[in-house]
């Protein structure tokens, strides 16, 4: 009774109490590729139906028990009027048609049945058919495509008012759909943009343009402006006249802000006057810019493709970098002083900050370097580190110096159970020469005494200058007396010699008050104190003279 599911044109239900007829229509209908379900009984041909539905139901009127008006009914209620029935009958009065049209049949082939007629009747039923489920899947389709969209569409006629909107476009432009239908396009474009849209939508219609895409301003509900990528493009009829306008379009002011921020960032990265490197997470360099090849001697393709230790100096071993990585990876930040070396070689200090930068779930894909030179503020901390501790004009340390200096020598002094002794110096005859013969003179003659001070000394001393044209030494590590008059002698003998400065020759001398711990002093400020007091002793016993203190009353030697 059934052929198998292998067929081209569809599955044909016949229901035909002939059985002349029947296999006349069941041979004729298997010769064009159809597969037959040949049925005598309505009743079995409805218990079939529900188990194999076929594409078209062959009808004859008169059957034995369930008539073919009743089955056609039947079917109709079943398929929900989806599957179409033709009625085979000899009865060709009216009322008999319209009561098959009217149980649910969809056209009438006559008996006795013309095999070509029938033929065409039913290719022209089934064409029309899977023609309209074809539109319905299409509509079903395009219904998906337009509500379910990442984009605005909007649905217009020819004038430009809106006949449907997507959830899409509601949600960008803030706008009911109800709302939005009867509106015109021009509605939502804002003032700048209105003229130049609507003349694009003229040449779509006239056939100029094919589409027309721009990004342009719109106008949402609130009224607030948003930046918007639009598309329109024009449908035909089946005549191919223009009959509808599609616009799509997207919100692109965040887009657009971060293009122009991407931008700023650009120009930021390439103007900046500090070196700037990016990585990958492993630490491999992804891009550089111009200002780290300036600082670095390295142009950006040597540099590319290689990880950062090719700038390393040596001056910070593994145990610093291990601690910088450990908090780069804890903190995400890591800003400090290091060493690094130019591809000349020279070593500087950089002042270096690095970021790591992550993406939406906290990974980290790239680290930021950013870095300056600070080799002149290097300088400059130094020579002002050297200012607090040494005189400008000799070069000696000052006051600041001399007293750290003794501060630890008491200390070493007492663990070692050391000497040591403070020679407190002051030039005799030095306030004429500077007021007769100027301050030049005055500046360069000072130079001149630090110059032989210092060459009576041995290298671990301290010589200094305490202000105006006083000068101390601190004596280290002595064994006798005579360690420390062999120094003074030395001072009193250079002091005494002529200086020549220009075309000046210059006489000076020098008065000379020791202290010595432990025989004087322990304490700092004690020792430089009797120091002082005994040089003042020796400038008023007739100056160029050494007096070291004594407790009882200072007694002069030589």
């Amino acid at each position: 009774m059934t052929q198998n599911d292998r067929h081209d044109n569809g599955r044909v239900m016949l229901v035909e109490d002939d059985a002349s007829t029947s296999l006349f229509l069941s041979k004729m209908l298997e010769a064009e590729s159809y597969v037959v379900d040949a049925f005598t009984r309505a009743e079995d041909a409805l218990e079939s139906f529900q188990l194999h539905t076929p594409d078209i139901v062959l009808m004859d009127l008169n059957l034995e028990g369930l008539d073919g008006l009743e089955a056609t009914s039947r079917i109709h209620q079943l398929s929900q009027g989806k599957v179409p029935v033709l009625i085979i009958t000899g009865q060709s009065d009216a009322e008999s048609i319209e009561r098959g049209f009217a149980a649910g049949a969809v056209d009438f082939v006559p008996k006795p049945v013309h095999w070509t007629l029938l033929k065409h009747r039913i290719n022209l039923t089934l064409q029309r058919i899977r023609s309209e489920k074809q539109k319905q899947l299409l509509g079903a389709r395009f219904h998906a495509v337009f509500e379910h969209s990442p984009m605005g569409i909007l649905l217009m006629n020819l004038d430009g008012s809106i006949v449907d909107a997507n959830r899409m476009a509601c949600e960008i432009c803030k706008i009911p759909r109800q709302h939005f239908i009867n509106m015109r396009c021009g509605d939502i474009i804002h003032e700048v943009s209105h003229d130049h849209v609507l003349t694009g939508i003229d040449n779509l219609i006239e056939g100029y343009e094919t589409r027309f895409a721009e990004e342009v301003f719109m106008v949402v509900g609130d009224g607030r402006e948003f930046f918007a990528n639009i598309s329109i493009s024009v449908t035909y009829d089946e005549t191919h006249k223009p009959n509808h306008l599609v616009m799509t379009f997207d919100d692109i002011t965040q887009k657009k802000h971060d293009e122009s921020r991407l931008r700023l960032a650009a120009r930021v990265f390439e103007n900046a006057s500090e070196g700037i490197m990016v990585t990958d997470s492993r630490g491999c360099i992804l891009d550089v810019n111009e200002a780290f090849t300036r600082l670095t001697e390295y142009s950006r393709d040597e540099v590319v493709g290689n990880n950062p230790s090719l700038l390393q100096s040596g001056h910070q071993d593994q145990d610093f970098y291990e601690a910088m990585w450990l908090e780069l990876e804890s903190s995400g930040t890591w800003t400090g002083e290091i060493w690094n070396r130019r591809k000349s070689g020279e070593v500087y200090p950089e002042l270096l900050s690095i970021n790591a930068v992550t993406d939406k779930d906290g990974k980290v894909v790239n680290y930021v370097g950013v870095f300056s030179d600070i080799s002149g503020f290097k300088e400059s901390e130094e020579r002002l580190k050297y200012l607090a501790y040494h005189d400008p004009l000799t070069s000696l340390g000052n006051r600041v110096l001399f007293r750290d200096r003794v501060t630890h020598a008491l200390e070493s002094a007492r663990r070692a159970e050391n000497k040591i002794a403070l020679l407190y110096i002051d030039l005799d005859h030095f306030k004429t020469i500077n007021d007769n013969l100027g301050h030049d003179v005055g500046d360069q003659l000072l130079e001149y005494v630090a110059y032989r001070i210092k060459g009576c000394v041995r290298e671990s001393d301290t010589v200094a200058r305490l202000g105006g044209d006083e000068f101390s030494i601190l004596l280290e590590r002595l064994e006798v007396r005579e360690d420390v008059m062999r120094v003074a002698e030395c001072v009193l003998k250079k002091l005494s010699e002529p200086f020549r400065i220009g075309q000046h020759t210059v006489k000076i001398g020098g008065s000379i008050g020791i202290s010595c711990f432990p025989r004087d002093s322990g304490d700092m400020d004690e020792l430089i104190k009797l120091a002082d007091e005994a040089m003042y002793e020796a400038k008023s016993g007739g100056k160029n003279r050494i007096v070291f203190y004594q407790q009882d009353e200072s007694k002069l030697i030589q």
